[in-house]
């Protein structure tokens, strides 16, 4: 978001042959305190080639999470061994405003990790959206749509202006600016 490079990232390109040699494992799609310590292993029987990642995995761990994933945490105090200690959270953004202490820390967004109810809670100089929810935006006007829909447009101007700049900065990155540097290391293994 605020434009520092990511690191690249390493793939490599595993024949059908290679395939079978070697185990492969899912991307994150929901992650679960209690019992995920890892990811799946993959099925790929039959495929004709795969692309593997080498190097930067964590990274892209992190850039799935934010964006597809819903993080269940354990309640703190709570014990591991009931499942309904554990909550469902996804990553949001405050469209009204920076991170708190934004001077001091230096940062200019407030991303927070919250369950559904208190993403819809009413709080002053706080609209949380889903991080996840840009990925169904495919053309711009929806972003203004969307703001118009939510009522930004009857805010003061500084708060219409930060959500707006806030939420088309965030389109950027994820469907317009090639954020994700990768290289494919020999074609075959």
């Amino acid at each position: 978001m605020r434009g520092y490079p990511i690191g690249s990232f390493l793939f490599r390109e595993a024949r059908e042959e290679s395939v079978s040699k070697y185990q492969f494992y899912e991307f994150i799609t929901g992650f679960t305190e209690m019992d995920n310590t890892h990811n799946p292993k993959a099925n790929v029987p039959g495929e004709k080639e795969i692309t593997c990642i080498l190097d930067k995995q964590q990274r892209l761990s992190a850039l799935c999470i934010g964006l597809r994933v819903t993080y269940v945490k354990r309640i703190p105090r709570k014990r591991r061994n009931n499942p309904d200690n554990f909550v469902g959270r996804k990553l949001f953004i405050n469209l009204l405003g920076k991170a708190k202490d934004s001077e001091e820390t230096g940062l200019v967004f407030d991303f927070k990790f919250l369950t559904d109810d208190k993403s819809k809670k009413e709080v002053e100089n706080k609209s949380w959206f889903e991080i996840g929810r840009i990925l169904g935006f495919s053309k711009q006007y929806e972003l203004n749509n969307y703001l118009i829909e939510k009522g930004f447009s009857r805010l003061d101007q500084e708060k219409a202006k930060f959500a707006n700049q806030t939420l088309f900065r965030l389109y950027d990155v994820v469907h317009r600016e090639g954020v994700i540097i990768y290289y494919i290391r020999a074609k075959y293994y």
